[in-house]
């Protein structure tokens, strides 16, 4: 037997190819329909991964609120004044601005007073300005002097305005009212004496009211027999006397009765009420 030289012989193996598995993870948005008891996600296989959940979109991506919510709506602030009530005599009064809610972003709002029926430079004095809200503030104030005087008048009002907010705030209540509440007492009233001559054929007597007022000022009156008689020695006469606005000083005439009798001098009374 001839023996072959060199390297032995080898069987040979078949060949078998080498698994290499790449795992790829997609994740996929599906929206799925909803049964009666609302939306729900179903288990499907996806690239041969049994068991693996789609993603449910109703949408958006999921937030806070729950998945397929969407994202969370933003609230947009606003702004608002309130109402005020100031005595006369507290010489300033602060009007409070407010912001519903606090901004990312500075907001300005422009303000200014206007007269209603108090009038601006006898009542309060005029103001106009802008405030400025900085990122993350909720409130400022605006104040303005009360001029006090010794009128007797009504409660009197003035408004404050909102107007020209910036970066899209919106005005959710844009005018305060302000009262301002008098504290001057009312004028006093009074009637002189008076002395006539019987033969004079009336006396006007004068009703004056201490100092003015802004309001209208009513008192009655009436005549009472003293030692003279009405009827005798006067006519007896009532009534209501009206102080304008503005007015001091009111007359009532009361007639006198002449006679043939020797007689002492005589009186009789007006009175106010």
């Amino acid at each position: 037997m001839r023996k072959r030289h060199g390297a032995p012989h080898e069987r040979s193996r078949p060949w078998r190819p080498v698994a290499r598995l790449l795992a790829v993870t997609i994740f996929a948005a599906a929206i799925l329909p909803a049964s009666a008891g609302g939306a729900q996600a179903q288990t499907q296989s996806y690239l041969g991964v049994p068991g693996a959940a789609p993603y449910q979109d109703l949408g958006g991506p999921p937030d806070l609120g729950g998945p397929g919510l969407g994202p969370p709506v933003l609230e947009i602030p606003s702004l608002s004044v309130a109402d005020k009530t100031v005595d006369e005599d507290d010489g300033t009064i602060t009007v409070t601005v407010s912001l519903s809610s606090t901004s990312v972003d500075e907001v300005t709002v422009q303000y200014a007073t206007s007269n209603g029926t108090a009038t601006a430079g006898i009542d309060y004095t005029g103001s106009s300005g802008t405030l400025t809200f900085p990122a993350g503030d909720t409130s400022k104030t605006v104040s303005v002097s009360i001029i006090d005087d010794t009128l007797d008048e009504v409660n009197e009002t003035f408004k404050v305005t909102l107007s020209n907010p910036t970066n899209d705030v919106t005005i959710s209540d844009n005018e305060a009212t302000v009262t301002i509440t008098d504290d001057d007492d009312p004028p006093s009233l009074r009637v002189a004496d008076k002395t006539v001559d019987e033969d004079a054929g009336s006396v006007t007597l004068t009703v004056t009211l201490g100092r003015v007022s802004s309001k209208t000022v009513t008192v009655d009156y009436a005549t009472s027999s003293g030692t003279a008689t009405a009827g005798i020695d006067y006519t007896d006469t009532s009534g209501s006397l009206s102080f304008a606005a503005g007015d001091t000083s009111k007359t009532v005439s009361v007639s006198i009765i002449d006679d043939n009798v020797d007689e002492n001098s005589e009186a009789f009374t007006f009175t106010l009420s």
